[in-house]
């Protein structure tokens, strides 16, 4: 997709490893709640924006935590788009841009 500049591979097991080294993300967004995954935004992006997580001291890292939508109505789109909105990202639809590999 041409406006996704870098995309990588990233499991709550390698998470713990890597973002030791290497460059700095301006954002990251994180959509779980495993310690590993958020600690490891924290360390490779300069604003880390996730969901509010169990662990007051990640959310204090945190650039912002966003409390989950529980709406039962709430479309699929707008909950995910919940954390780029807790930062003045907005949409005008749910259109949904999506890119297979090979294996998927």
């Amino acid at each position: 997709m041409p406006f996704v500049h870098n995309v990588g591979c990233i499991s709550k097991n390698t998470a713990i490893w890597k973002g030791r080294f290497g460059k700095k993300y301006d954002l990251a967004f994180v959509y779980g709640y495993d310690n590993n995954l958020v600690l490891y935004a924290l360390r490779v992006s300069n604003k880390t924006i996730a969901f509010k997580q169990r662990n007051n001291k990640i959310n204090n890292r945190l650039y912002k935590s966003v409390e989950f939508p529980t709406s039962k109505d709430m479309h699929f789109v707008d909950v995910f788009m919940a954390l780029p909105q807790a930062i003045e990202i907005h949409v005008d639809n749910k259109r949904l841009s999506l890119s297979l590999t090979k294996d998927e």
